[in-house]
């Protein structure tokens, strides 16, 4: 089933509304979860957000805050965690394109994910599991239509 997810938020740069970001995106429940989706739609947002009101604040003699609408609760700034070593485009870029074109990759908290577009077969479904076996140190997870491989996100230490 296909579901959208949207979000509109008003950019205010010194207590002064600079302008209002719109947001929409359809996602199809059987390759991403709703909660992936709602995750991806507000963190495409935030990022669109923080590179508006720096674009706007240009010269300002204030730091810019951003604030949301009302609709949308205004979220305290959290500290951003470690960059990730491993990232949807890094696993992606170590299958051959044959295979590339059968999945889809999404990066969350923990993981990247692998999800076939449709069914692999006993040969490809061999090739991509070894990869994310042996080379990527990821697993399978056998869930019925949700089905995956994940690749657990690798963590740079405070060095």
């Amino acid at each position: 089933m296909k579901y959208t997810v949207s979000e509109s938020r008003k950019i205010y740069v010194q207590d002064r509304l600079e302008g209002e970001l719109f947001f929409s995106r359809e996602f199809d429940d059987s390759v991403t979860p709703i909660e992936v989706g709602f995750q991806a739609v507000r963190d495409q947002m935030n990022q669109w957000v923080m590179e508006e009101v720096k674009r706007l604040s240009v010269g300002m003699s204030k730091p810019a805050k951003p604030e949301a609408t009302a609709s949308v609760p205004a979220e305290e700034p959290k500290p951003k965690p470690p960059k990730p070593i491993v990232t949807a485009e890094q696993v992606s870029a170590s299958f051959p394109p044959d295979l590339v074109k059968l999945l889809c990759f999404e990066s969350t908290d923990e993981y990247v994910l692998i999800k076939a577009r449709h069914y692999l077969g006993p040969d490809n479904f061999r090739k991509i599991a070894a990869a994310v076996k042996d080379q990527l140190g990821g697993e399978y997870v056998s869930a019925g239509k949700d089905s995956h491989f994940r690749i657990p996100l690798k963590r740079r230490s405070n060095v």
